[in-house]
């Protein structure tokens, strides 16, 4: 008997056997259908799909015999992987390489042999699709070619399994990524802080994170300031982009600095550390409610609008300078301070409300919005803009993000005073 040399690739043969997952799996009807059409095709007792290990061949499908596995230095498959093409023994008795083999003179008593190599998708060997008889036998060539086709089939199952595999391993991947997203958004957004009877806000991402931001938060002279940021592009590269954004924010307000400073800075760093074709539009508002004034920077956004009680458009904030990062890093923003009487709301939003398509490409557009704010009972308008925008969509997502906040200009002094969001 000659004992089947070992191949000089077999590090990244058994490697790539390995990959695969495979051994010592429980039956799969793929596999077992492979074998037993191969049994048919080629009029033999016996087929397998033999996976050869180290020092073992394992079978994942058998038809024929109950074993599961035989050792590797008595294995016609380790012949028959060393070949690349059909390995076909006629008579195991009159070879010299296999008579005297236990699996010759004694069960399953082998006299007829025919393997044909399998291989991982990157080329390496692994095992074989083999019939064997009890007596000695020749294929045709219509059955050597079936054999080949079954064999083929085996790969595409092998190839299959791989492709499985780095598909669940990307889930996984993406799963992490979006535990990462909701964390870092949430820690973005802090809740508590938006937790304020005085505000209202509803963001919709068109993926699982988007590119819009919106904050608030109370300084140690109770000033309340807030921000809608609008970064170019969606997901994990626009968080990036906002991620600044938000720290310059929350550490500026916590320190009681004006507002033209704190975009100042925001710009700067947007300018210095995010690419060149990264910019965000933003609204930020910072409310004194002693004095009844706010003062307003918009860059790039929507006009903000100051809605009295009974729905009167009283007031617009234009956009006057451009989107943070388009400035040069000198650039000082300019600010506008409005004084109310009475009482009202101020209502923002990122330009994805009105860029809301319905499934005839119409546009939700401003007018639209205005118009509910205008036509709606002060308590309700939020409800109202928010109901209007997805009876347009008609359940379909939107091709930007949409971010609205209505601010309670009544309810800013008091900020203990608080109710869930949606």
């Amino acid at each position: 008997m000659l004992i089947p040399p070992i191949p000089e690739n077999e590090a990244r043969r058994l490697e790539a056997l390995y990959q695969l997952d495979i051994l010592d799996t429980r039956h799969e009807e793929a596999y077992d259908r492979l074998v037993d059409w191969a049994a048919r095709i080629c009029d033999t007792p016996i087929a397998l799909i033999s996976l050869v290990d180290s020092k073992r061949q394992w079978f994942k499908a058998a038809k024929g015999i109950d074993a599961c596995e035989t050792q590797r230095d008595v294995s016609f498959c380790a012949h028959a992987i060393l070949q690349g093409k059909v390995f076909i023994v006629p008579d195991a008795l009159e070879d010299e390489r296999f008579a005297n083999n236990p699996l010759v003179t004694g069960e399953p008593k082998i006299r007829f042999y025919a393997g044909i190599p399998l291989q991982h998708p990157n080329g390496e060997t692994v095992g074989t699709l083999c019939v064997i008889d009890q007596r000695p036998k020749q294929l045709s060539q219509r059955q050597i070619d079936d054999l080949s086709s079954l064999a083929d089939h085996a790969n595409m199952l092998l190839a299959m399994r791989v492709a499985n595999k780095t598909l669940t391993k990307y889930q996984s991947m993406l799963e992490d990524e979006r535990d990462l997203m909701a964390e870092l958004m949430k820690q973005m957004m802090r809740p508590e802080e938006l937790d304020s009877s005085a505000i209202e806000y509803w963001v919709q991402p068109t993926e699982m994170m988007g590119g819009d931001l919106v904050c608030a938060s109370r300084s140690p002279h109770d000033k309340y300031y807030v921000l809608l940021a609008d970064s170019t592009g969606h997901g994990l590269p626009a968080v990036i982009n906002l991620l600044p954004i938000n720290q310059i924010f929350h550490t500026m307000v916590s320190k009681s600095l004006p507002l033209a400073l704190i975009i100042e800075e925001m710009n700067k760093t947007i300018k210095q550390q995010s690419p060149i074709d990264r910019f965000v539009a933003a609204v930020a508002l910072c409310f004194d409610h002693y004095n009844s004034t706010v003062e307003v920077w918009n860059g790039g956004m929507p006009d903000a609008l100051f809605i009295s009680d009974d729905g009167k458009i009283q007031h617009r904030f234009k956009s006057t300078d451009m989107a943070l990062g388009v400035n040069n890093v000198t650039y000082r923003p300019r600010t506008l301070i409005h004084q109310w009487d009475g009482t009202g709301q101020i209502f923002i939003c990122s330009d994805g409300l009105f860029d809301a398509c319905d499934g005839e490409a119409n546009r939700m557009g401003m007018l639209a919005i205005e118009t509910e704010l205008v036509n709606s009972a002060k308590a309700e308008r939020f409800t109202q803009v928010k109901q209007s925008v997805l009876k347009h969509l008609g359940g379909r997502s939107a091709d930007d993000d949409i971010s609205v906040v209505l601010i309670d200009l009544d309810r800013l002094g008091d900020p203990c005073r608080s109710k869930n969001r949606e």
